[in-house]
């Protein structure tokens, strides 16, 4: 039986991130392949995943204690929460590996090797690392399925000629989104496939399952939720809950000065979600707020009416509601109401099945299933 490699940010503490690992190795799966995720976690990544209190010089780690002391408990439960869901839904290498020169040592071998998806090809991510262009493997078939190179890469010459020479030792290329596309193409002159997010090669019947049924919170409320600090976001949930009267539920903190919010009673924080109870929250919101591809994408799966920053700021979100057959809004800055309340689902269910199966046929192609 053929065994594949996977690599890409499978242990980040970040819903998306973690979610879209599992569906790529349960997509694959389905398909009849077995995989296993290389457990690649550099030391800035997992610096970076650790509560605030427990991070800086000794004075730091107090002052942020006192801080969030009424949340302590529930933070070092969230840590718990992501790593539970990663041993008990993913395989994993039995040797985990913190730098690319543990990883060319370790002398790996697979039938398949394949880096995707999320952020993992921009090289301005804060825990990119080049062994996501899998330079430390070779004898295998190498696929990228559908890796991001970010909103807003910027790039110079030095890693051109690194992409370059990386990108062209691949067998199969698809990538997430037209802005990465059209960098790849510029610098490779290799025209690539643009192909759906692994979260989307799941059925919503699968995502619905891991999420639950029953709802974590008893009552009506908006769901915020951006990977980094964003006042517009803030303010436009504010906004949303004034005229409801709901609360807005939050599952993370930032840190340095930025969570102010917790004291507002308009903030509910819900410090103790991993990636099933981060599902369960969006699933189950009267409406979402945010600035998050992912975020994007479980509204779609869930039907939610959904609050972000303008999609024609962000290419990743943009491609997304196009693909959806979603109309954009013509405002291009602040926040856009992407997705109304009672919008009529069914086409952009009809697009979102159509790119599953491209997706599976492509993956299956690649991988010559």
């Amino acid at each position: 039986m053929k065994t594949a490699g996977i690599i890409t940010f499978h242990a980040s503490h970040n819903y998306g991130s973690m979610l879209q690992a599992y569906a790529l190795q349960r997509a694959l799966s389905d398909m009849g392949l077995h995989s296993e995720i290389i457990n690649f976690r550099s030391a800035r990544q997992k610096d970076f995943y650790r509560p605030p209190f427990q991070k800086g010089r000794i004075y730091r780690r107090l002052y942020r204690m006192l801080e969030y002391r009424k949340h302590i408990r529930a933070l070092l439960r969230r840590g718990e929460l992501f790593e539970k869901f990663m041993s008990e839904n993913m395989v994993l290498s039995a040797m985990e590996y913190n730098t690319l020169a543990q990883l060319e040592a370790a002398d790996l071998k697979y039938d398949i090797c394949i880096s995707g998806s999320d952020q993992i090809w921009n090289i301005n991510c804060f825990d990119y690392d080049p062994a996501y262009f899998l330079g430390f493997i070779s004898g295998c078939r190498k696929v990228a399925y559908a890796p991001s190179m970010g909103p807003l890469p910027g790039i110079d010459e030095k890693d051109r000629a690194f992409i370059a020479a990386s990108v062209d030792d691949y067998d199969f290329v698809s990538v997430r989104e037209q802005q990465t596309a059209d960098i790849i193409r510029e610098i490779t002159g290799r025209d690539v496939r643009i192909m759906p997010d692994p979260t989307l090669l799941l059925s919503t019947e699968t995502w619905n399952a891991m999420a639950g049924a029953e709802p974590l919170i008893k009552e009506d409320y908006i769901f915020l939720y951006s990977p980094s600090y964003r006042p517009s976001v803030f303010r436009q949930a504010a906004m949303l809950a004034g005229k409801s009267g709901l609360k807005v539920v939050v599952p993370i903190v930032y840190g340095k000065g930025r969570d102010g919010w917790m004291g507002d009673p308009v903030f509910c924080p819900y410090l103790e979600a991993g990636p099933s109870e981060f599902l369960n929250l969006c699933r189950h919101a009267s409406c979402v707020v945010g600035a998050s591809f992912h975020l994007a994408v479980f509204s779609l799966l869930f039907h939610r009416p959904l609050w972000t920053e303008s999609p024609r700021e962000d290419a990743r979100v943009r491609t997304l509601m196009e693909t959806a057959g979603i109309p954009l809004a013509e405002d291009s800055s602040g926040m856009s109401r992407v997705i109304p309340e009672g919008y009529d689902f069914v086409r952009a269910d009809e697009c979102l099945e159509r790119e599953r199966e491209k997706g599976i046929v492509w993956l299956g192609e690649a991988c010559s299933l």
